[in-house]
């Protein structure tokens, strides 16, 4: 027994009397169950499930019971763990580049959170669960107050002798050199550009010097408008006096002392009607003389024009290239062009051959170049027998009805031909007969027809020759038929030839 005590005085262990339970190593004096003087090492096992470290148990009924470990997590990291409530790895410090994590095994920082988004640092912290602190949403980096009452301030200097430079309220309100906006989202009162001020309350407003592009607003008044001042002179004015909003500008310079006469620019009024360089515009966008739309590379001017519901875009009016302007459908693409240095017109990518003529096809179809002869036609009726007019009640003139059927709405043109004459027995005699023309069995006009006077040495031999009409006649799609009646006038004349010219020109 004496051995063994000189032993472990000699190895710089004490141990007290057994009812002191108390080990020292390095000391003579233990005053905890061990008490260890300088520093101690604690090796690794056989893998990362034997690394180094401490266990940490409870305290009466879970003084046997694991709560935390502080030790190594991996060969150069060393932190705190907790297998309660699925905590793991919550405070780890890198031993090669000095980082920290927190809830991070691998921090690549300084400081490093776990990569989940949430709630991250927490300065000051309410009875109810709210804090100031920092947090990060959905891509969003978030700076934290607890109630929309609660305003974040940026500045400089210690918390109880802070400086305040700008101000994000917490009704959204900012203010930038103003530690109590409340006159607009935006409230600046500080240098803007060469001079002045924005919305100050302790200044004249904004004077953009000379040469510095630029624009403020100046707090001189105008017949009521509040005017801007623009860095190469002259004026903007906003007149919200009589509702709405007029920008208005004058071209007078800030150094001749008067603002000059303001011509209106953009009119908005009350209902969201924009005028531009007019004041009392009566549609959404309402413009004065002309407008231009610029092309740009890759895209030609025009202009879209959405359906009613804006789900779909059915056309577009504007350039097709750089000599070429039209109208282009989504279900039929270009169907429109003219042609700006020519004046050429192409329908549906085809521009038609000299002569030829442009018809529409209803609502059936899209117009197309047809040639002439396809609108415009011409035909005859069949040429009547020789035949005596002997009867003063009209008679009907061989082989004279005449059909046209027409398939879209057009105007039928008819002249008459006639030949007549008549044999004169003694002395000379003329020929006079009527004309009768009938459209769809109902009577339409007459016509005279004067004959020749003949001597009785050329009897028969002389004939009249003549042309009646022309008729017109506006017809719908359909068959129309015109019949012709011929009645002696007196001394029987001779109807010896008779035909019907016609021309059907669509409409």
């Amino acid at each position: 027994m004496k051995k063994i005590l000189l032993f472990i005085l000699l190895a710089g262990i004490s141990i007290l009397p057994v009812t002191a339970q108390n080990i020292g190593i390095g000391n003579t004096n233990p005053a905890y169950t061990l008490d260890l003087s300088g520093r101690m090492r604690i090796r690794g096992g056989a893998n990362i499930l034997l690394s180094s470290g401490i266990w940490l148990a409870g305290t009466g009924a879970d003084s046997a019971v694991d709560k935390i470990f502080i030790g190594m997590q991996a060969d150069s990291v060393a932190g705190f763990y907790s297998n309660r409530s699925d905590v793991g790895w919550a405070l780890l410090f890198d031993g090669r580049n000095g980082n920290i994590g927190l809830k991070n095994t691998n921090p690549n920082f300084p400081i490093s959170f776990q990569d989940v988004a949430g709630d991250k640092i927490s300065l000051f912290h309410d009875f109810n669960g709210n804090y100031y602190g920092l947090g990060v949403g959905n891509a969003v980096m978030q700076i934290t107050t607890p109630h929309n009452s609660s305003d974040i301030a940026l500045g400089y200097g210690r918390s109880n002798s802070f400086t305040e430079n700008m101000r994000i309220k917490g009704n959204g309100i900012v203010g930038i050199g103003e530690t109590n906006p409340t006159l607009a989202g935006l409230v600046v009162n500080k240098k803007v550009g060469a001079s002045n001020a924005i919305f100050g309350s302790n200044t004249t407003g904004v004077a953009i010097e000379s040469g510095y592009p630029g624009i403020g607003f100046n707090n001189y008044y105008n017949a009521g408008r509040r005017t801007l001042a623009t860095g190469f002179g002259g004026y903007i004015g906003v007149n919200t006096q009589a509702g709405g909003m007029s920008l208005m500008v004058s071209e007078q310079s800030n150094n001749a002392g008067s603002m000059g006469s303001f011509k209106t620019a953009i009119e908005i009024k009350p209902n969201g009607h924009v005028g531009i360089g007019i004041s009392d515009p009566v549609y959404p966008l309402d413009i004065a003389n002309r407008m231009r739309i610029r092309g740009a590379p890759g895209y030609t001017a025009g202009i879209w024009l959405n359906n009613e519901a804006n789900t779909i875009i059915p056309a577009f009016m504007g350039m097709f290239s750089d000599s070429q302007v039209g109208f282009y459908g989504s279900g039929t693409g270009w169907s429109f062009l003219m042609n700006t240095q020519t004046g050429a017109i192409s329908l549906g990518g085809n521009a038609g051959q000299g002569g030829q003529v442009l018809m529409s096809n209803g609502t059936t179809g899209a117009p197309a170049w047809v040639p002439a002869g396809t609108i415009i036609k011409t035909g005859y009726s069949g040429v009547s027998q020789t035949g005596i007019l002997n009867t003063f009640n009209g008679v009907s003139l061989t082989n004279s009805a005449y059909t046209i059927t027409v398939s879209v709405p057009s105007r039928i043109i008819l002249q008459y031909k006639t030949t007549t004459y008549k044999d004169c027995l003694i002395g000379s005699c003329n020929t006079k007969w009527l004309l009768a023309v009938y459209f769809n069995n109902a009577f339409f006009t007459t016509y005279r027809i004067d004959g020749n006077s003949y001597s009785t040495n050329f009897s028969g031999a002389q004939l009249s020759t003549g042309t009646s009409g022309p008729d017109y006649f506006d017809v719908e799609p359909g068959t129309h038929t015109f019949t012709f009646n011929a009645s002696n006038l007196y001394n029987e004349p001779t109807v010896n030839f008779f035909q019907v010219i016609s021309t059907v020109i669509a409409r």
